[in-house]
């Protein structure tokens, strides 16, 4: 357990059954600097661990991170009522993980990087009642990769229910460069999408939309992400019950 602390660098976590609660951590040091990614990360699970890290604040102080969270020995990992900013490109490379109750603004601090709040690859991802703020026009919010962009068949398993999602390339990629649906399910239930301009569109160009005013109060593109709120999701997906979050209407068929 560790408790009420303020934590200036990272901790590397070397043992299962491991819980970090009440405890703000502030990345420092050399980072990965401004133009290439190098798979660092605040917290990091060195084994297939059991990980909770519950009420943290994960930030950074003049450094640039690459991932708050890094989980890709095959852990499990237990994430409520986060709250991650700062020059940081993702919330976590999640492995199978619940995420609940939980604030992640991203930035563009690594130009080289792709963006997206979570990253999982053949994984199990359950996301929950968060907030996922990507203000960047590429990759997405919730990103489940297919054999680290090699292809093959698709094993990633994401419920996706009652968050907000803003931004990205897209919202949601359910099966991200594979060559068929395989074991893959996606469940997207529940979730508002912000866009900005009430849906009125302009093409931007490669396939993009933005709004003729730019992003405004209530999103960053009018698709929810720059292309779309949905791609790459298996057969059988489910899709109910999300709404633009400006007008509470149907959002359910962008994600088609």
């Amino acid at each position: 357990m560790i408790d009420g602390k303020d934590v200036t660098g990272g901790i590397t976590v070397s043992a299962d059954n491991v819980t970090i609660q009440n405890t703000r951590i502030t990345a420092s040091g050399a980072g990965c600097g401004t133009t290439s990614t190098c798979g660092n990360s605040i917290i990091t699970l060195t084994g297939p661990y059991s990980v909770t890290v519950s009420h943290v604040e994960l930030t950074s102080a003049g450094t640039t991170v690459e991932h708050a969270i890094r989980n890709p020995a095959g852990g499990q990992l237990h994430i409520n009522n986060a709250y991650q900013h700062g020059t940081i490109d993702s919330l976590c490379w999640c492995g199978n993980a619940e995420i609940r109750d939980t604030y992640s603004v991203i930035d563009l601090a690594i130009v080289g990087d792709h963006l997206e709040n979570t990253y999982s690859d053949g994984h199990t991802l359950l996301a929950d009642h968060n907030t996922f703020i990507n203000k960047q026009d590429q990759t997405a919010n919730i990103f489940a990769n297919t054999g680290n962009g090699s292809g093959g068949p698709c094993t990633n398993h994401l419920t996706i229910n009652n968050n907000l999602l803003a931004g990205g390339g897209y919202s949601i990629y359910g099966c991200a460069n594979s060559s068929s649906d395989g074991t893959g399910t996606v469940s997207i239930t529940n979730n508002r999408v912000a866009r900005c301009g009430g849906g009125v569109e302009v093409a931007s160009g490669g396939g993009s939309w933005v709004c003729s005013a730019g992003a405004d109060v209530n999103g960053y593109f009018p698709r929810g992400g720059a292309y779309g709120m949905c791609l790459a999701l298996p057969a059988g997906t489910v899709v109910s019950g999300n709404v633009w979050d400006d007008t509470s209407t149907s959002s359910n068929t962008r994600c088609g």
